[in-house]
């Protein structure tokens, strides 16, 4: 298999996912989905639809779950697949537990993030993202002996994970997500979706 990984959908029901996904209850009092919470719907409903029931895209990442920066892997995506599958993940990962356990849980997502922000246009997220790169290459060594120590006594995972927290000290891009940043991707992320369906879906 070599691509374009895209899913089947026509036009209409590409169109009707915002529909489908925003809940009623939003819906009433956004029948319009301005809010950032219906485009938090609308974001997840995407993810879902295009990414992860996406099951030729699926068929091609399994092999590669855990080193999905693989040029083998990712070259054979498209541009919008490039941008939103990292992405979703740094977003869900930094309202989880912050950009310390997105570095942590997605160590091969790193530099793929940082590329999708920069192809997104997103340039003051991706300044504050390189930012924390910064931070984490300069600690790379001391941050990759506690993955070791977690690697090496899973009874004792919490304690190395938790000790990076202190080690990058990157609460403040978590708060600058929380409070500018994330709201604003979410709205760029859904933005380009829409434009660039042909990324995403075949007919």
């Amino acid at each position: 298999m070599n691509g374009p990984f895209l899913i089947r959908i026509d036009d209409a029901k590409f169109a009707d996912i915002p529909n489908k996904v925003v809940p009623r209850t939003v819906r009433l009092k956004d029948p319009t989905f301005e809010s950032g919470q219906a485009r938090e719907w609308i974001f997840s409903g995407y993810c879902e639809k295009l990414l992860y029931k996406n099951e030729k895209l699926q068929e091609l990442l399994q092999p590669f779950v855990g080193r999905l920066d693989d040029p083998e892997c990712w070259k054979r995506l498209t541009q919008g697949q490039r941008i939103l599958y990292p992405l979703a993940a740094l977003d869900g990962q930094v309202k989880n537990g912050g950009i310390t356990q997105f570095f942590w849980n997605c160590p091969d997502l790193i530099f793929p993030a940082s590329d999708a922000l920069v192809a997104l246009k997103y340039s003051e997220l991706s300044v504050a993202y390189e930012k924390a790169l910064e931070r984490l290459i300069g600690d790379k060594d001391k941050w990759l002996d506690l993955r070791k120590q977690s690697s090496s006594d899973p009874g004792d995972f919490w304690g190395p994970f938790q000790a990076t927290y202190d080690l990058l000290d990157l609460n403040w891009f978590d708060d600058a997500y929380f409070e500018q940043h994330g709201p604003t991707l979410i709205d760029h992320l859904v933005k380009y979706v829409r434009e660039n369906k042909a990324e995403f879906i075949e007919q």
